[in-house]
């Protein structure tokens, strides 16, 4: 679309060249004002969009140990939509200065404490509930095995 804009602007200047080529340079620089301006629009639209998804990039990596498969394909998500974004700003000559983001491996995750607070922070209440359970559990299960052993035990 924008290559078409160009060669629509290139027909606009042969047509003004052929009807009144006094003000050729006027028309020119104006052409030449509304791509750049295009341009900035361009440039700080998809820069607040980059920045939006560098955003969910990072929280993608701070929440690998809960997280780490959906982690990695929202981390190749935006690495896709970047390629896209750079492909994009070609015709217009941007060029692009970001390096593509990395996903944090599970196993350097798990060793890195604010990794683990994320974790925590999330699951806190829910782990908490579990481990209770489970302990429940396993305390009910301790105490019976000893009540069995107490009562086939030989005080009576």
């Amino acid at each position: 679309m924008f290559q078409l804009q160009n060669e629509y602007a290139v027909l606009e200047l042969d047509h003004v060249f052929d009807t009144a080529p006094g003000s050729l340079d006027g028309h020119r620089l104006g052409l030449d004002a509304a791509l750049r301006e295009r341009r900035g629009k361009i440039v700080l639209k998809t820069g607040q969009l980059m920045t939006r998804l560098d955003q969910a990039g990072g929280v993608a990596r701070e929440n690998v140990v809960l997280h780490a498969r959906a982690a990695r394909k929202v981390i190749n998500s935006i690495n896709t939509v970047s390629d896209s974004i750079d492909y994009f700003h070609t015709p217009f000559a941007i060029e692009s200065n970001r390096e593509a983001l990395t996903s944090t491996r599970w196993r350097d995750a798990v060793r890195d404490p604010q990794q683990l607070r994320n974790a925590a922070a999330e699951a806190g209440p829910k782990v908490v509930v579990g481990a209770l359970g489970i302990g429940t559990l396993v305390v009910g299960a301790v105490l019976k095995s000893g009540d069995s052993k107490g009562s086939s035990g030989g005080d009576a």
